[in-house]
């Protein structure tokens, strides 16, 4: 098991998210929630996400829930309170 917290400090997870083979890393039984209304677009979940789930295009903030791993981790650089975890749908 990994952890899912850094591509820089773990080599098997950075060697995972740069040959885009994700579905080696088990998703958790939960997914990101956003409220687009308390969003201020910093940007700081899309550097904090190992996923590579946020970006952002023509000044708005996009998420591909599909390879979210719910590992929480972008609601902790989220100081607006736009991010939170709910348990995925089966």
């Amino acid at each position: 098991m990994i952890c899912s917290c850094c591509t820089c400090c773990c080599s098997t997870l950075n060697k995972i998210v740069t040959s885009r083979k994700m579905d080696l890393v088990k998703k958790s039984p939960f997914i990101i929630t956003f409220n687009k209304a308390f969003c201020s677009l910093c940007g700081e979940c899309i550097q904090r996400c190992q996923f590579k789930v946020f970006s952002l295009l023509n000044n708005e903030m996009n998420l591909d829930y599909s390879i979210c791993h719910g590992c929480g981790l972008c609601i902790g650089v989220c100081e607006s309170e736009a991010l939170t975890l709910s348990k995925r749908e089966v």
